[in-house]
C-alpha cells in the first residue's frame, strides 16, 4: 500500500493482482540474480500503457529494500 497526499485528502492505493504477482516474481528474480551463483541479471516487468508501472516500481522498491536478504551489515 502507498498513500498519496492531494491537498487535504489522503488517498490509499493498493496493488492490483497483476502488480502484486509481478512484484513478487521480480523480488524472487532479483534475489536469485544477486546470489553467489546468480547471473547478475534481474530482468524487467512488462506492462501495458495505463497498467500502473510507476506504482509497480514503487511497490518493488519498498519490498526489496525491506527484504532481509538485501540488508547491509
Amino acid at each position: 500500500m502507498v498513500f498519496e497526499v492531494d491537498g487535504d485528502t489522503v488517498i490509499k492505493k493498493m496493488a492490483g493482482y497483476h502488480q502484486y504477482h509481478a512484484v513478487n516474481k521480480a523480488i524472487a528474480a532479483t534475489l536469485d540474480a544477486v546470489s553467489p551463483q546468480g547471473d547478475k541479471r534481474a530482468g524487467v516487468i512488462w506492462h501495458t500503457q495505463g497498467s500502473g508501472k510507476s506504482l509497480s516500481m514503487t511497490f518493488y522498491a519498498g519490498k526489496i529494500i525491506q527484504h532481509p536478504a538485501t540488508a547491509i551489515v
